[in-house]
C-alpha cells in the first residue's frame, strides 16, 4: 500500500509520512547505546507533584525525593548501602531484558525527581520528623507520597512513546508494522493507567485540600523487628490473597488503587496498606484476604517480590537466604505478566507480623 507523503502516518504518531516513516528502512539503525541514552534522557524529566493546595509556594529546586525515607533505609543499610532490583535501561537492557539485585547507597535508594526541596520537606515530615502512631495523617502522607510516585513514573513511561516511535529505524516494513502495532497497544494501556491515577491524585489533592483524613482507609500491622525489606508501591489489585480476580486491568472504566509502605525503625516496623474510600470495593476485599493468610510474612514478600520494584534489601538478610529463595523473589520480579501465584512458599523467616491498627470502610462521599 502507498501513502502519500502529506498523509497522517500509518503508525499513528499524528505525524506526516513524509515526516515519519517514508523511506524509514533506508535509514541507518541506531546504535545500541542511543536508544539507552534516549530512554535515559526521557525518564529524567524533573516535577513537583505536590498539590496545588500546599500552603507554601515550591521553590522550584526539584530534588531527589526519598519514597522510602532515608532514615528508615538507615536501619537496614550496611555501609550505607542496601540491596534492590536495578531497573534502568542500561542495566535491563545489558541483562536480557532482566532485573537483577544490586547494592545501592541509600542516598540514591528509592529517589525520584517529584518533589521540590521545600515540599518534600514539608509534606513528610509528620512521620519523617515524628514517632510513628499511625495517625490518620501520618497513614494519609505515607499513601500520598506513594501515588505521587505512581504518577510521576506513568508519566514518564507515557513521554517515552515518541522517543520509542524511532527505534525501527533501518528495519523492514513488516518489522516495522509489528513494532509500531506493539507499541500502540502499550500506549494505549499505558493512558488509561496515565487516566487512573490522574483520578485518583485528583481524590488525593481534594482530601489533602479539606485534611479530610475520614476518606482514607487503613490497616496497619506492626512487625516485631526491623524488617529486612522495605518498600513503597501503588497498584490496581488484580488477584486477591486467594489468586481470585477482583478486577480486570483491562477494564475502560477507572480502576481502584491500593498504596502498600513497609518500613522500620530500629526494634520494629510497619506495613501499612492504604486507599481512599471510593476504592473500598476493591481493597477492602483485598486487604480482608491478606488477613486471613496463616504466614502474612511470606505473602507479603511474594507480593512485593512480584508488584513492586521499589523495594530496598538488607545485604546481610539477603545473603543469608538459600538460593532458590533469592531465584524466586528474583523470578517473580521479572514475571511481567504476572502470571504467578499471588503467594508462593518461599522459605523465608516468620517477621511475626500482628494487626496494630485498621480503619475500615465506610460509605464513599466522592
Amino acid at each position: 500500500m502507498k501513502y502519500g507523503r502529506n498523509e497522517p502516518c500509518w503508525c499513528g504518531s499524528g505525524k506526516k509520512y513524509k515526516k515519519c516513516h517514508y523511506n524509514r528502512t533506508r535509514k541507518e539503525k541506531p546504535r545500541i547505546y542511543e536508544p539507552i541514552n534516549s530512554l535515559q534522557r526521557a525518564l529524567k524529566v524533573m516535577r513537583c507533584m505536590a498539590s496545588t493546595h500546599v500552603p507554601s509556594a515550591c521553590s522550584g529546586r526539584i530534588i531527589g525525593a526519598h519514597t522510602v525515607s532515608r532514615c528508615f533505609l538507615k536501619n537496614i543499610a550496611e555501609n550505607g548501602h542496601v540491596i534492590s532490583p536495578n531497573t534502568t535501561p542500561h542495566s535491563t537492557i545489558k541483562n536480557n531484558g532482566e532485573s537483577i539485585f544490586e547494592k545501592i547507597g541509600i542516598n540514591k535508594a528509592s529517589v525520584f525527581n517529584g518533589f521540590c526541596q521545600t515540599h518534600d520537606k514539608q509534606l513528610f515530615a509528620v512521620f519523617e520528623d515524628n514517632e510513628f502512631h499511625a495517625t490518620d495523617e501520618q497513614c494519609f502522607m505515607l499513601a500520598y507520597r506513594s501515588i505521587c510516585r505512581e504518577l510521576y513514573n506513568k508519566m514518564q513511561v507515557n513521554n517515552l512513546s515518541s522517543t520509542l516511535r524511532d527505534f525501527d529505524k533501518g528495519e523492514s516494513l513488516i518489522t516495522q508494522k509489528s513494532f509500531q502495532d506493539t507499541l500502540n497497544q502499550i500506549t494505549d494501556g499505558a493512558n488509561y493507567g496515565l487516566r487512573d491515577l490522574i483520578t485518583h491524585k485528583n481524590n488525593y489533592d481534594k482530601v489533602f485540600q479539606n485534611k479530610c483524613y475520614s476518606e482514607l482507609r487503613s490497616y496497619v500491622y506492626e512487625i516485631n523487628r526491623t524488617p529486612p525489606i522495605m518498600a513503597s508501591v501503588g497498584f490496581f489489585p488484580c488477584k486477591d490473597f486467594d489468586g481470585i480476580k477482583i478486577q480486570d486491568l483491562r477494564d475502560k472504566k477507572v480502576l481502584d488503587f491500593i498504596s502498600i509502605n513497609i518500613f522500620g525503625l530500629k526494634d520494629k516496623g510497619y506495613l501499612v496498606f492504604s486507599w481512599l474510600s471510593n476504592s473500598d470495593n476493591t481493597c477492602q476485599h483485598f486487604v480482608d484476604t491478606f488477613d486471613k493468610t496463616r504466614n502474612k510474612t511470606e505473602s507479603i514478600v511474594s507480593l512485593l517480590s512480584q508488584y513492586c520494584e521499589n523495594l530496598y534489601i538488607n545485604p546481610q538478610w539477603w545473603d543469608s537466604q538459600n538460593e532458590s529463595v533469592r531465584s524466586s523473589i528474583s523470578a517473580r520480579l521479572n514475571d511481567h505478566m504476572y502470571e504467578r501465584p499471588i503467594i508462593e512458599t518461599l522459605g523465608i523467616d516468620d517477621w511475626n507480623i500482628s494487626n496494630f491498627n485498621q480503619k475500615k470502610a465506610g460509605t464513599p462521599t466522592f
